[in-house]
Order: C-alpha cells, then structure tokens, then sequence
C-alpha cells in the first residue's frame, strides 16, 4: 500500500501511518454514539489491522475512516468520522470519495458499509440498497468489554 494524501480548504487526508495518532482517533471514536461500546485496544486493532485515513486541520484531528479490502473484489467502509465543526461542508463526501478513488482502490468491484443513520449521505455519494438483500448474512458477537 502506497501513502496517499489529499487536501482540501487547509484539511488533509492521509494513510500516512507516521501521521495516525492512534490515541487520539481511540478519543474521537469515543465521543460518537457508538464509541462506548469498543474499548481502546478495538478500536487500535481496526486501524492498524485496516486501510485506515485520517483528516488533520494542522495537527488537530478532525476525522477519519478505515476500510477493510482485499484491494479488488470488495471493500468495507467502517468508522467514518468528521468532527462536527466540519458537517455541512462537504467534507465527509470528499473523504469518502478521496477513499474510493485512490490508487489503491480505484479497481474494486463492491464497496460496503453499514449504517443506522446516514443513508441518505452515502446516497449522495452512489451508495444505495442491496439488490438482493436476501444473499447478505451476518454473525456477531459482543466486542470484548477489557
């Protein structure tokens, strides 16, 4: 995987490991509504263990997003976070797009993601429901609690 960054407006978008502070992304992904249910050590392991992007205004950051791919056939979208001084600009289609589009995974066939609230900002960007719906299955299980 080649380093990749993008900019736009003073905001950058890296995969530049040297720039994932991976303390501060654990305290970003806290303050979402859905933070609290993974402990730090999780929400370390999915960056590291994934195709993971920053957003950094200088060196605040401001959001993120991690994929997790094979590079070809399919990619999973997971942790999408722009900080909310930053909503309403466009900025978290940029990233999306950014993400989609980059060298890396310019060529996959299907992108995925889940969502319970933003359905109608991933319709913007081409994101849509399954075309059959009944070929996808899941299994889950509790994140560890320690």
């Amino acid at each position: 995987m080649s380093v990749y960054e993008a900019e736009r407006n003073g905001i950058l978008l890296t995969n530049d490991p040297a720039k994932i502070d991976l303390d501060a992304v654990c305290d970003l992904v806290e303050r979402q509504y859905w933070g609290p249910s993974r402990v730090r050590r999780t929400t370390k392991a999915a960056f590291e263990n994934s195709y993971s992007f920053v957003l950094l205004r200088g060196e605040e950051l401001v959001g993120c997003i991690r994929v997790v791919t094979d590079f070809v056939t399919c990619a999973y979208i997971e942790d999408v976070i722009v900080d909310d001084s930053l909503r309403g600009q466009g900025v978290g289609q940029w990233m999306v797009r950014e993400v989609m589009q980059c060298p890396d995974c310019a060529e996959q066939h299907r992108w995925l993601l889940m969502t319970v609230d933003a359905q109608s900002f991933y319709k913007k960007i081409g994101f849509h429901a399954p075309a059959n719906p009944d070929w996808i299955m899941e299994y889950t299980q509790p994140y560890p609690t320690e």
